[in-house]
């Protein structure tokens, strides 16, 4: 086990009474102390792996509940953690996931005076379920009361501090009708991340799954409408998943081998939603002060659901944003895949984004980091990309392989060649 990431629940307790919230347990707080020891365990687990790989880092989100709530704890640990960095002089993640709500002049002149700290990668995410009518009928106060209009001051407030914000709308079949327009509310606060994520635990029907689709196209339009300087999910991950399905299948849900969610009391589970869910599962892995139980009972079971999950090892979309938590919450069974259509609205989604995605690199209108369209071509993945022909996606891992192997023929028929050259003789 090599954790990478971690969400650390600063606190169970919410200022909202969102209609679609998977947490059942809204009491309690992490304290500095709990916040200390879970940054040396993680830090210490990796340390080795900080000197062998210095270019990767550390990743904290801070997570709950609304963490700001519990602003002190936040503060603490970011503060310790900024003193580990100068210590053993490596970078850190520090992400924070909020509802939006709270922000005080406190936490501003405070996130001001840390934010230009150099070994830190800062982003912070705020949840908006698009215009103002959508979020509302979901994202609600304990007084019924909707929560956007103080949203949508506070995102201002953050985009004058953070260079990485973004924004994630949690999409339903209830909201689906509207995502288009929704989707078009979101771009105009002109974050640099917007997000697109379905619940699995909605009802995924035919109906909706048309919509879905139709929708996201609408989505799409819009982006390149305004401009497309965005990271959008249903495009950018879509491309992962595309255009390199053989990494993904071999990397899938990393829940409990590099991401772990730590909770209020310092107990260690395989993921955030696993905390979530403790009450009715027992999946804790140990804690921040005696580390992971390897042999324990809890371990075992994760190390078994992946080998379990045939289904999803046999899926061409397999790289779907899969849950053993939600899969164990709705079916008992963490390698059990839901049957509310969750699977198949991620197939068609696939398929219908493919050639979507197969257009938009042939134009050169998706934006990928420099480099990255060679590194495809040279993996076998993507080929013929060029104007007059349409570009081809490899589908197939064994083709993959068949490319590969055509290459390293070529290129030792060169090296044949080459020798051959310098080995003859001059003629006289």
């Amino acid at each position: 086990m090599k954790p990478k990431s971690a969400y650390i629940f600063v606190t169970n307790k919410c200022n909202l009474r969102c209609k679609y919230c998977y947490e059942e347990n809204r009491a309690g707080d992490m304290t500095p102390e709990t916040m200390v020891a879970g940054i040396d365990w993680l830090v210490g687990h990796y340390e080795k792996e900080m000197f062998a790989r210095p270019f990767e880092s550390l990743t904290f989100t801070f997570f709950g509940g609304e963490p700001l709530l519990n602003f002190p704890t936040v503060r603490a640990g970011i503060d310790y953690l900024r003193d580990v960095c100068d210590k053993l002089n490596f970078r850190a993640g520090i992400h924070i996931l909020s509802n939006g709500t709270v922000l005080t002049d406190e936490m501003t002149d405070y996130f001001k005076s840390i934010r230009p700290y150099g070994n830190f990668n800062w982003h912070f995410q705020v949840s908006l379920d698009g215009c103002e009518e959508t979020h509302n009928a979901n994202r609600v106060f304990a007084n019924d009361e909707g929560s956007y209009k103080v949203i949508s001051e506070n995102i201002k407030k953050i985009r004058e501090i953070f260079k990485s914000v973004g924004v994630r709308m949690t999409v339903t079949p209830e909201n689906i009708k509207s995502l288009s327009k929704d989707f078009e509310a979101l771009l105009s606060f002109g974050t640099p991340v917007t997000n697109l994520t379905p619940i699995v635990e909605g009802d995924w029907n035919d109906e909706v799954i048309s919509t879905f689709i139709d929708e996201l196209k609408k989505c799409i339009e819009l982006y390149y409408q305004r401009g497309h300087n965005q990271y959008f999910n249903y495009l950018h991950h879509s491309l992962e998943r595309i255009v390199d399905n053989s990494f993904n299948r071999q990397k899938g849900c990393r829940a409990g081998e590099y991401l772990i969610g730590i909770s209020t009391e310092g107990k260690i589970y395989p993921c955030h939603r696993f905390v979530a869910y403790s009450k009715k599962y027992d999946f804790c892995l140990g804690d921040v002060w005696k580390g992971i139980d390897e042999n324990g009972k809890a371990f075992k079971k994760i190390k078994e659901m992946r080998q379990k999950a045939v289904k999803c090892l046999n899926c061409k979309v397999f790289s779907c944003n899969r849950c053993f938590a939600t899969n164990m919450y709705l079916n008992q069974d963490p390698a059990a895949v839901p049957d509310n259509g969750y699977c198949e609205m991620n197939e068609r989604i696939s398929s219908a984004l493919r050639p979507i995605i197969r257009r938009l690199l042939v134009e050169g209108k998706l934006l990928l980091k420099e480099g990255e369209m060679a590194d495809l071509k040279d993996k076998g993945v993507i080929y013929k990309v060029n104007k007059d022909e349409p570009a081809e996606l490899v589908e197939d891992k064994l083709d993959v392989m068949a490319r590969c192997m055509i290459r390293l023929v070529k290129e030792l028929q060169d090296v044949k060649k080459g020798l051959s050259l310098l080995t003859a003789k001059p003629k006289d």
